[in-house]
């Protein structure tokens, strides 16, 4: 049976979400250059 140890994270863990204020008032060219990087880093 394999050994199981709680970890303690040192730093709080929080969750983040948006709405859809946040994606109307994202930059254009912003958006569409995270697109490209996630494209770039999934085919890798």
């Amino acid at each position: 049976m394999p050994e199981r140890r709680r970890l303690d994270p040192l730093a709080p863990w929080v969750e983040l979400s948006t709405t859809a204020l946040d994606w109307a008032s994202a930059d254009p060219a912003l958006l569409a250059t995270m697109l490209g990087q996630l494209h770039l880093i999934r085919a890798f």
